[in-house]
């Protein structure tokens, strides 16, 4: 009887930890210093800063907040820079965020001016310069955020890159998608992320960073690169240090007019009106229209991988 009653309250009290942990992780999303989701998730990973745009131009940032058990009244927002060489700058106060007393899921967007951006931070002693031309495309800032409770600081591990670049840098969102496995559709629209990020690298070329069309990250890296000039899209062989190719799902890039022999690319592909921007300088819905693939010499089903997207930017 006595072993009996041991275990009796053995299992009680693993029980009761289960619960405990149960219920900490569904209804109070307060209990760590770095908060991975729920009570602060970061909607914009990515703000593309376009160099000449002026001081007071605002960029926009958006996180949503869930609110648990212990109310956040307020998030801080702190910045620090790295430039193009990896130096790092000190990291300060960039703003404090108010928060609504009631909402328990909240929206919320701020706006960031290079003013803003600059304002305390030095680079080997050096403050950030006051003209955003002497920026290099690589330049970024990190905004690191910190919920504010009655219980203490709440840090989260999700961060926002702002990043120096050119026009076309910035988020994507899929209006048209179409992926094939030699004549077999196997994607389209819906099958596309929700964000895709293009970073610049330089004047005129561009990173997609871990997505290729529907595919997202994998283990032989989906970040790949292509080039715009004159508004003409094309895809160098080789990445930008000169060595490594241009892949997608770990095979070479091909475009229209580089597929492998007996393999074409498909007329939905539209070789003859693709690779291309278009401007709109009115809403700024900038358009790539882009048509790329890979060939697969082995697997289940040889052959030829096609992927037309047209990215419109968020």
């Amino acid at each position: 009887m006595k072993t009996n009653k041991n275990l009796s309250i053995i299992a009680l009290a693993v029980f009761g930890l289960g619960m405990l942990f149960s219920c900490t992780d569904s209804t109070n999303e307060l209990t760590g210093n770095e908060n991975t989701a729920g009570l602060l998730a970061v909607n914009s990973p990515l703000v593309g800063y376009t160099v000449g745009n002026g001081n007071t131009f605002e960029y926009p940032a958006t996180f949503t907040i869930s609110q648990g058990e212990v109310r956040a009244t307020s998030v801080d927002v702190y910045k620090s820079f790295t430039n193009i060489a990896g130096v790092k700058s000190n990291e300060v106060l960039l703003k404090t965020v108010t928060l609504s007393p009631t909402e328990q899921r909240e929206v919320v967007t701020f706006k960031i001016t290079y003013n803003e951006l600059i304002s305390g931070l030095t680079v080997a002693g050096v403050p950030l310069s006051s003209d955003d031309t002497t920026l290099n495309i690589g330049d970024a800032w990190k905004l690191r955020y910190v919920a504010k409770t009655p219980s203490g600081d709440h840090a989260n591990i999700a961060t926002t890159k702002v990043a120096v670049g050119t026009r076309l840098a910035g988020e994507y969102k899929c209006v048209e998608g179409l992926y094939m496995r030699n004549s077999n559709v196997f994607a389209t629209t819906i099958n596309w992320p929700a964000k895709t990020v293009i970073e610049s690298v330089n004047a005129t070329t561009y990173r997609v960073v871990e997505r290729f069309g529907q595919f997202g990250p994998a283990a032989d890296d989906n970040t790949w690169y292509f080039k715009v000039v004159a508004n003409v899209i094309s895809y160098p062989a080789l990445e930008p240090d000169g060595a490594t190719s241009n892949t997608a799902n770990g095979l070479p890039i091909i475009t229209c007019g580089g597929e492998a022999p007996g393999y074409p690319f498909l007329p939905q592909f539209n070789c003859g009106n693709t690779n291309k921007v278009i401007l709109d300088n009115v809403n700024g819905k900038d358009r790539l229209v882009m048509t790329v693939g890979y060939h697969n010499p082995g697997g289940g089903a040889p052959g030829i991988r096609q992927v037309y997207q047209v990215l419109e930017k968020l």
